[in-house]
């Protein structure tokens, strides 16, 4: 806790989730929505999302001189999902939108606007996961036959290692893919070799991880993108925000019970 911290969870992060924030990422200006309280009081909801001004080329034809005519335009993108966030529980549920907000767009986008606060709120926005890390799969199995690992470019300011830096900044790489597979009667060596580094960097939000190996004799395998908590909901095309509020406290009431 900071000395701006009340101790009271609602009403610190209630000073943080404002509509006066904006954080630039990639080119995007991210912004809140005013948020509301819901479900008695308890629930906190909100839309985050994001707008995009840039330059754009027409092309028309011009009948006084009857030839094509190129010409500069302004245009103007975004995008938003709803949020639904517990007080007591401090679980919060995002609807996602690929490929406009994914996952880790959400999370980059809420831990920017978080920082900017003015109070000095130091939350934290990690994923809720419904399985092991990779690192606890490590130490189950005996054997690793294949590994892959994609990560891509992160924020510039990102605290990574020096072989990350140097494999995606020094190569202009946006993405890199990396499938290894063992020598025969070998294991793999994730841990002690640049794997480990690059999978601890894929699953904190910057790519995806998956391997497969033996428990002894037992086929065992790991999937980053299906360690997230995650829910399907039925939503209609262009459904009204407070409906789609409902079904995210609904799933989040089901998140809350997981745990």
């Amino acid at each position: 806790m900071t000395i701006f911290e009340s101790g009271d969870f609602a009403a610190d992060i209630k000073q943080v989730l404002v509509a006066t924030s904006s954080v630039e990422r990639f080119g995007r200006s991210w912004r809140l929505s005013r948020p509301v309280e819901q479900a008695d009081g308890t629930v906190l909801t909100g839309k985050l999302g994001f707008e995009r001004v840039g330059e754009t080329e027409s092309v028309i034809y011009d009948e006084a001189s009857q030839d094509f005519i190129s010409r500069e335009e302004r245009s103007q993108e975004g995008a938003f999902v709803h949020y639904a966030l517990h007080y007591e529980s401090q679980y919060m549920v995002v609807e996602i939108d690929p490929p406009d907000i994914r996952p880790e767009s959400v999370r980059g986008a809420l831990r920017d606007l978080i920082q900017e606060n003015p109070y000095g709120h130091r939350f934290e926005v990690d994923f809720v996961s419904n399985g092991q890390a990779f690192v606890d799969w490590l130490s189950d199995v005996t054997e690793v036959a294949t590994f892959k690992v994609s990560i891509r470019r992160p924020n510039p300011d990102f605290g990574r290692s020096r072989e990350i830096r140097e494999l995606l900044e020094e190569s202009n790489a946006a993405r890199v893919s990396i499938d290894a597979r063992a020598a025969k009667n070998e294991s793999l060596e994730i841990e002690k070799s640049p794997f480990g580094a690059y999978a601890e960097y894929a699953t904190d939000e910057h790519g995806r991880v998956q391997a497969q190996g033996y428990r002894d004799e037992s086929p065992s395998s790991y999937d980053s993108d299906q360690h997230r908590l995650s829910q399907t909901i039925e939503a209609e095309t262009r459904e009204p925000s407070e409906t789609l509020f409902d079904k995210l406290i609904d799933a989040l009431r089901w998140v809350i019970s997981q745990k």
